[in-house]
């Protein structure tokens, strides 16, 4: 059984194209973008989701938007009411990235809370102010003047 909405695809590199696709694709046709992606590399691919002929309009418009934002546009799709199996294999897909992306986050608290009583990680921490360099230590005081060179008389 195939689903009912279709799915538009947009892989741009550049964070601002992707941007600038998203809220062309938003705007442009009745689509739900769901899914932005940063994949590597500086490539992030845009999502969107709805009907065949919003996901065509919506891909057109964005990809449109991130080519005049000076973005390279790597690759642009649209399936059209994709089979159960390609749903599911998408839905996979989003289901792991976002695993993989609350992993991360969890290990970087887990490293960041480091011991800390209370520290549940919930709220943002007070950044701490940064603290002055320590001064140079003072060069080491030479013990003596050089000796006058034999045979010069003082005030020569």
């Amino acid at each position: 059984m195939a689903r009912e909405e279709s799915l538009g695809f947009i892989e741009t590199r550049g964070f601002i194209g992707a941007v600038e696709a998203a809220d062309a694709m938003a705007k442009a046709a009745m689509v739900e973008i769901i899914r932005v992606h940063k994949v590597g590399s500086a490539r992030i691919a845009v999502i969107c989701e709805g009907s065949v002929a919003s996901c065509q309009a919506a891909v057109e418009a964005g990809v449109a938007a991130a080519e005049r934002a000076g973005c390279t546009v790597l690759v642009s799709n649209v399936i059209p009411r994709p089979d159960e199996g390609t749903s599911d294999l998408v839905d996979l897909m989003l289901d792991e990235m976002r695993a993989r992306k609350s992993a991360r986050r969890s290990a970087r608290r887990r490293k960041g809370g480091g011991g800390e009583e209370g520290g549940g990680g919930s709220e943002p921490t007070e950044p701490t102010a940064p603290t002055a360099p320590a001064a140079p230590a003072p060069a080491p005081a030479k013990a003596e003047k050089k000796a006058k060179k034999p045979g010069r008389k003082a005030g020569k």
